[in-house]
């Protein structure tokens, strides 16, 4: 054995939770959990599946503080921190480095001023939140000015002022603030009614100084071609704060690379309307505010990636330079000049661009400040108030009319001097141009009423007015007006569609129901529609002014093309914006041979694409236009290509191929339609399938019959998955009289990794059509590229052959192919790899304490196969030993090499304490390094005993390293509020199964020194309960070395009983003389349950003491049962123990005892049975027991508590008119018969998160989906969570969240839970579909009343009642009774129905569950009327005889007689009762009684029994015989008195 001695390995791993080996033990780390708020633990939110992409599970976290935000933000957002595994920091307005004003500074002049969202304080003082901000650039310096709660980003600075706008989230209320451009004095704040949809609140705003109209970009919802966000282009109303829609813009699809439309920024300074676009560049595009066509200008060279938030820009008249502010989680904040045209001889499209400064901070708004601005004038002259632009309907001649201003802009009179007059120059515009109007007055002056009329064209205008004064010191004034003039074109039609059948196209559409224009008061004439349909394929005018809402297209050509169509609406010569139908592909078959190397943008007509799991455009096949390749799309998919249709001929053999490079799962089919379910012939799956580069595929197929067919490739891709396709072709490669393919193919690798194979084979007998060959001409190998790599013409039909072939180093594809006269056959392709392969990894890694502390040995099995299959020489491995740690950079650090398969390791600077050292080994050799094997040890000074560790959450875990194995957790408390600490130290252990199946784990201490021990034990407190699934164990077990290879101490303990905490002893002498790591292994049979341990004690165990240390509790008794308690007596000394007993406690009285058969080992437990009838006639049950052992040094613990029950009474008929006749005879009238039975079904008695066999009703998870969780704020799951089940059994107490309201039963603690589809499958695949699950009963009464309480968290839930009439299958259930909805959520409500007169079960099936629904007391009539077993009769409780088939009997005594009816299902209650007085054995009338005085014990009425009085550890005290009244003088303590066969206890003072 080699050593490796290194200092490198002194891990630091105090906390960390890692990984170790392939069982995944974890080294266990304790950091208190902080509480939740109690509002989250009330209404825990759902849990379902995530997305499986990884960018869409980051922008998950994403949250805007604004009630605008866009999707690009999201997925910027989401793309950072998925690619960088960071999240972006948003700072304040203050961040080291940015220059503030001083005290001497404050009268410093700034340009600009802007809003940040973080720049203000929140009235607490602390918080930020948005404000204003004055600034300069070059150098960057700013002053926080303004933090007001009516400031925001959707904001417009004109004429001096600032308006700012803030929508509700419901977008139902606009809240205008009005502030002072300069001084952000706020001057007013109004808050309007808002339409409620988002489309209708203004985003982007800009004021157009040249037309006097604020024009706004309001941003929609997702619209039906898939866009996630929709753009339009409105005028703000600035009376009312309301949008009049001119147009669409455009819309952004995450999905989509290119072609978005997402404005960032927007600007119509100078009467030109500019928007900054974010895509794959910057782009600015220029908007006509009339049509909202959009023409690119160019692209800017501002950064892309990670572009994030609005980008505001200004546009600057003076230097016709537009600034903008970008930002993108990479660079921050970056000012730039961008030129708003192209430069003589720019290329690409390309704008100039010009990084002006680097910002520490950004805004997302921002204007320059008016006061920057010189001004030459000493008055303002006012707007016009009352300017009007009307036309009669349907004209296009306009009346302009308004009166002259004769104030300044406050109202205030103008000051006219001498010199000069109030004249008044007045020109008219029509969208931002000039007209000539008629009737204009040649000479005006202030305080003029004008009226004049303007030629327009139909349609919308802006209608300018711009007024002069001649006096030089007043400003000139814009003000403007919008009409529609002539009759308006129709808005675009509705729901456009196509659909193609036989060679003919059908688009429908609806008709437009107003005009575009509509929102400013257009006339529209919707008589006067008529329509034209565009062929979108080659531009042919299929329709001309029709007035149908439906064309067809008859001549759709045989080759296969993709069809869409555009519909046109015209309305007195005015024609609206064209609305585009789906795309349809049609045709009947294309020419063999085929390819496709899609190379052209057309290159997917005439291909059928299905995205079945509906996750955008581009998240399914498409095509790549930069690499000219077809594309899966990325992440997880259920998506279908299916070729165009091929006419095939069952003569022939085809081939259908493709190059394929990627990595996935890839099925690919063949079939007659381009369906999924046609494509019923699958040619080969890949399967988790990995190429290096482009691979051949290629595939044989030989149809049945003649027909048209079509190839598929179906991508089931799971995230992280991807495919690339090119070159696709089919073709005709045989005839059917061609030989068939060759049998029982093997390639044979040349020895030693030389390059070159052996491939042998059969050839074949018969033709591919199935007739004998009469003769073979050659047979070749060929490689996929069509390469000859070898061949033989001595071939006979159905012989043996061989051929040797040269082959490349790695993988190698062989296309092996016999030929006759007729040619070549059916091909046949084996893969193998040929030469030398990297290795696997090595096996069986096993590490265990060498002589010295500090010391680990190593040991491992060699590899012998190659990752590949390929040649490998074990003898020329390396192997390379790392040091491993989860949280290190990189995680191993490499050791040393050897060339032995065991090690030595000497880790010279470990320290004394104990600590987890973890290894990991690799082999290697010429072609890599294999993957890595890993394994762990606990090194150190061992620890001695006493060994206390009580898991206290407090004090934390007080020695180390603990190991667990998966499964295994510490727990708080929190997994089931009913299992607290043992010892109320809020610090305990869970086992939990969370898989399906059963399972089992060890948890670890650290390194104990047994070296000196005589008696060593191991206590432990587990918990039992009925609850958990029958077969739960905990065992003790031990490593000797190290390893994970332990021994077994003594027996497993089953946790049955339902006692609670108990206090386990194992005996640990197997250990003595050694050191070791004790553990506890739990086995869990189903995940219904959870194992939790407490409070464990290592220890010399001293004396003799013998102690009670468990007493069971039946599970919900009910009277009738015949129930059973279990004693659990521990022997806890050094001692072993002979001789002893125990007594049964019922009422305080002794009823039984029983004494031990055999000894009881140290550290070995015993459980003594006891009977216990339930019955009618004890209603209280108050039961203990006690051990009783001579020489006990501790009696402390030899009794149990007392155990009290409330059996449960169920509702049976009971026997009536209860008689005596005579002195001794009893008669009785048997109870009534019941037909069927009324059952209330609350789950009490039902153990929690049972799946199955509720109490005879049965479940059935026919949907086989995962369910939806809640969130658990402490990752304290129930059993079954997420996985597959109908209904269970439920109680938010015993699933960890006791104060979540909307997961409580109506009443108790339990009731019926079904949660919802998750809403993924296991391998992450999306799965919507609707649940299918049952709830069905036993067989019911028909006819009779049905109802449950029920509850849902979510309103679209929905279950259905049904019934069958003939058995308990789903699919007999076709009567629908009734379909429950519900109203609200978290909401109990009663349903109730009467069943059929011919229903036999009654089920209650999920229609829709979107997150949970619950049930609660089902209440039916069983048909299954209980069974009269017989009669019980009483005499006070104690039971007169044997159960009695009569209704008569005699009685055997002096009492109080009654009579209960005994049955299949319980007993019933008691009936009357009657007294019996006289003449019965005399000699019994009387019961001893047994009295515990001061120093004396009194036996009273003894009847001649013999008295026997006991010490509490069973020594002999004092015998009478033929005892009557007696007293017995005694020491004050705890005695046992035996009185005949009754057996007392006594406490003597």
């Amino acid at each position: 054995m080699s050593r490796i001695t290194n200092s490198i390995l002194t891990l630091t791993l105090t906390a960390a939770m890692f990984t170790t080996t392939a069982s995944a033990q974890t080294k266990v780390s304790f950091s208190p959990q902080k509480g939740a708020d109690k509002a989250s633990l009330a209404n825990p939110q759902k849990a379902g599946a995530k997305t499986k992409q990884s960018v869409e599970d980051a922008a998950k976290d994403f949250k805007s503080p604004w009630a605008l935000y866009d999707a690009s933000d999201k997925l910027a957002y989401g793309s950072y921190v998925a690619n960088t595994g960071n999240k972006p920091s948003f700072n304040t307005i203050s961040p080291k480095g940015v220059k503030k004003v001083s005290k001497a500074d404050e009268q410093k002049k700034w340009t600009y001023t802007g809003f940040n969202a973080y720049a203000g304080k929140a009235e607490d003082g602390t918080t930020a939140t948005g404000g204003l901000v004055d600034f300069n650039i070059q150098p960057f310096e700013c002053d926080t000015v303004s933090s007001d709660n009516g400031l925001s980003p959707y904001s417009y600075m004109a004429k001096g002022k600032l308006y700012c706008f803030l929508p509700s989230t419901d977008y139902t209320k606009i809240t205008r603030s009005i502030y002072d451009a300069n001084t952000l004095v706020r001057l007013s704040q109004k808050t309007f009614t808002a339409p409620g949809t988002k489309d209708r609140v203004p985003y982007l705003m800009s004021y157009d100084d040249q037309r006097d109209v604020v024009y706004a970009i309001s941003m929609g919802g997702a619209t039906t071609n898939g866009d996630e966000d929709s753009y339009y282009l409105n005028v703000l109303d600035t009376a009312t704060c309301s949008l009049k829609r001119i147009g669409y813009l455009g819309g952004y699809s995450s999905t989509r690379d290119k072609g978005n439309f997402s404005p960032k920024a927007f600007t119509a300074t100078g009467g030109v309307l500019r928007t900054q676009i974010s895509g794959d560049s910057i782009y600015i595009y220029e908007i006509n505010p009339l049509t909202c066509e959009k023409n690119m200008v160019g692209r800017t060279e501002i950064p892309t990636e990670y572009t994030y938030g609005l980008q505001p820009m200004l546009y600057d008249s003076n230097t016709g330079n537009l600034t903008i502010m970008h930002y993108d989680f990479t660079n921050g904040t970056q000012l730039y000049k961008v030129a708003p045209f192209l430069a003589y001889g720019a290329k690409d499209n390309v704008l100039k661009t010009e990084l002006i400064e680097k910002l520490p901070t950004g805004f997302t708004f921002y204007y320059k400040r008016p006061e920057t601005e010189t001004s030459y004038f000493k008055y303002q002259l006012a707007d016009i108030s009352d300017l009007k632009a009307t036309a009669n309907a349907g004209e296009t001649k306009a009346t302009v009319s308004f009166t002259i201003p004769s104030t300044d802009e406050n109202g205030n009179a103008i000051d006219i001097p001498s010199y000069s007059s109030d004249g008044m120059r007045c020109y008219i515009y029509a969208d931002n141009n000039y007209v000539t109007p008629q009737g204009l007055p040649s000479s005006m002056k202030m305080g003029d009423k004008v009226s004049c009329t303007v030629d327009l064209t139909g349609g919308m205008h802006v209608i300018t007015v711009l007024l002069y004064p001649y006096y030089n010191d007043v400003a000139s004034v814009r003000t403007s007006t919008i009409l529609v003039c002539g009759y308006d074109a129709p808005e675009t039609v509705g729901s456009p569609t196509l659909a193609v059948k036989d060679s003919k196209a059908t688009i429908t559409w609806t008709a437009p129901k107003k005009g575009k224009y509509s929102d400013f008061g257009s006339t529209f004439d919707a008589s006067d529609i008529t329509y034209k349909v565009v062929r979108n394929n080659d531009g042919k005018v299929i329709a001309d002014g029709i007035t149908a809402t439906t064309a067809e297209d008859s001549e759709l050509g045989d080759e296969i093309q993709t069809y869409s169509y555009t519909i046109y609406a015209t309305s007195h010569g005015e024609t609206g914006i064209g609305a585009l139908t789906n795309s349809v592909t049609a045709g009947k078959y294309l020419p063999l041979p085929y390819s496709n190397d899609f190379s052209a943008a057309d290159c997917l007509n005439g291909y059928t694409i299905l995205n079945l799991d509906n996750n955008g455009s581009y998240r399914t096949w498409n095509w790549n236009n930069y690499y000219k390749t077809l594309v899966s799309g990325w992440g997880t998919a259920d998506d279908w290509f299916i070729t165009p249709t091929f006419s095939l001929t069952s003569d022939k053999l085809y081939a259908f191929g493709y190059k394929l490079n990627g990595n996935g799962h890839l099925r690919t089919t063949v079939g007659t339609g381009n369906t999924p379910e046609a494509q019923n012939e699958v040619l080969n799956d890949l399967n988790g399938y990995t190429t290096s580069d482009y691979e051949t595929q290629e595939f044989y197929f030989r149809p049945a019959e003649n027909g048209l067919y079509n190839f598929g490739l179906y991508n089931y891709n799971l995230d992280g998955e991807s495919w690339n396709v090119d070159d696709l072709t089919v073709k005709e490669i045989a005839t059917e009289t061609a030989p068939d393919k060759v049998r029982s193919l093997n390639v044979t690798p040349d020895a030693k990794g030389a390059l070159g194979a052996t491939l042998s084979f059969k050839l074949p007998a018969t033709a591919i059509n199935g007739n004998t060959l009469s003769s073979l001409t050659k047979v070749t190998v060929y490689d996929l590229d069509g390469n000859v790599l070898g061949s033989q013409t001595n071939v006979a039909p159905g012989a043996d052959c061989s051929i040797k072939v040269t082959a490349v180093h790695g993988w190698n594809d062989f296309k092996i192919v016999a030929a006759n006269a007729d040619g070549e056959g059916w091909p046949v392709i084996i893969r193998k790899f040929i030469g030398a392969d990297k290795p696997k990894a090595v096996s069986d890694l096993k590490v265990t304490w060498g002589e010295a502390r500090n010391v680990a040995n190593l040991s491992w099995t060699v590899p012998t196969e190659g990752v590949n299959g390929g040649y490998v020489d074990p003898s020329a491995y390396t192997y390379t030993i790392y040091k491993y740690d989860s949280k290190a950079d990189p995680q191993y650090t490499k050791l040393g090499t050897s060339d032995e398969t065991s090690i030595e390791v000497e880790i010279k600077d470990a320290s004394t304490t104990q600590d987890q050292y973890v290894f990991g080994i690799t082999a290697s050799n010429d072609e890599g390094e294999s993957s890595y094997a890993r394994a762990g040890i606990v090194l150190g000074v061992p620890y001695t005993l006493p060994f206390t560790e009580p898991f206290d959450a407090n004090k934390g875990i007080t020695h180390s390293p603990w190991i667990a194995d998966q499964g295994w957790t510490l727990d708080q408390g929190f997994y089931n509020d009913k299992v607290q600490p043992q010892n109320n130290d809020k610090l305990q252990l869970v086992f939990i199964n969370a898989g399906t199946g059963s399972a089992s784990g060890k948890f670890y201490t650290p390194i104990i020194d047994f070296t000196n021990t005589t008696n060593p034990v191991l206590s432990v407190w587990l918990h039992h309960t009925e609850g958990l699934p029958e077969g739960t164990t905990v065992k003790a077990v031990a490593s000797l070395d190290g390893s994970k290879n332990c021994i077994e101490i003594g027996d497993a303990v089953k946790l049955d009983g339902n006692n609670g905490w108990t206090e386990h002893v194992f005996d640990l002498s197997a250990l003595k003389g050694k050191k070791a790591q004790v553990a506890l292994e739990a086995y869990l049979p189903t995940p219904s349950g959870r194992v939790f341990a407490d409070n464990w004690t290592i220890k010399e165990a001293a004396g003799n003491d013998l102690a009670l240390t468990a007493i069971s509790q039946p599970y919900y008794p009910t009277v009738g049962d015949k129930a059973t308690i279990d004693v659990t007596v521990a022997n806890k000394g050094a001692q072993v123990a002979n001789n002893y007993s125990v007594l049964f406690y019922l009422n305080g009285e002794a009823i039984d005892e029983k004494e031990s058969t055999e000894a009881l080992g140290i550290g070995k437990q015993a459980t003594f049975s006891f009977p216990l009838n339930i019955t009618a006639a004890q209603k209280e049950y108050v039961y203990s027991a006690e051990v009783m052992y001579d020489g006990d040094e501790n009696e402390d613990n030899n009794s149990s508590t007392e155990v009290e029950i409330n059996p449960t009474q169920i509702a049976l008929p009971a026997p009536t008119n209860l008689t005596l006749n005579g002195n001794e005879d009893l008669s009785w009238m048997a109870p009534e018969t019941m037909d069927g039975r009324e059952v209330t079904l609350d789950f009490e008695d039902v153990p929690t998160f049972t799946t199955d066999n509720i109490k005879g009703w049965k479940t059935i998870d026919r949907d086989g989906h995962l369910t939806l969780t809640f969130v658990q704020y402490y990752n304290n799951y129930w059993p079954y969570a997420n996985q597959p089940l109908a209904w269970m059994t439920w109680s938010a107490k015993e699933a960890g969240c006791p104060d979540a309201e909307m997961w409580k039963p109506y009443e108790g603690e339990k009731c019926l839970i079904h949660f919802g589809n998750y809403g993924a499958d296991a391998e992450g695949r999306t799965n919507n579909e609707a649940d299918d699950d049952w709830f069905i009963s036993p067989e019911v009464k028909s006819g009779t009343e049905f109802s449950f309480m029920t509850s849902a968290n979510e309103a679209t839930n929905s279950i259905e009642i049904l019934t069958s009439s003939t058995d308990q299958e789903p699919e007999s259930f076709t009567n629908k009774v009734k379909t429950v909805t519900y109203d609200a959520t978290a909401t109990w409500q009663e349903v109730k129905v009467t069943l059929p007169a011919d229903a036999k079960y009654v089920a209650i099936h999920t229609v829709l569950d979107g997150f949970g629904t619950m049930i609660d007391n089902i209440k039916y009539t069983e048909a299954k009327a209980p069974k009269l077993l017989g009669y019980n009769v009483y005499n006070g409780t104690e039971l007169n005889g044997e159960t009695t088939t009569a209704t008569a009997a005699k009685a055997k005594g002096n009492g109080s007689y009654a009579v209960s009816a005994v049955y299949d299902l319980g007993e019933s209650e008691l009936s009357n009762t009657v007294a019996v007085t006289s003449g019965i054995d005399e000699i019994t009338s009387g019961q001893a009684k047994v009295i515990g005085g001061n120093g004396t014990i009194s036996i009273i009425n003894a009847n001649g029994s013999e008295v026997n009085i006991f010490s509490a550890s069973g020594q002999a005290i004092s015998k009478v015989a033929n005892a009557g009244n007696e007293t017995v003088s005694v020491p004050a303590g705890i005695y046992i008195a035996k009185v005949g066969n009754k057996t007392y206890k006594i406490t003597v003072k």
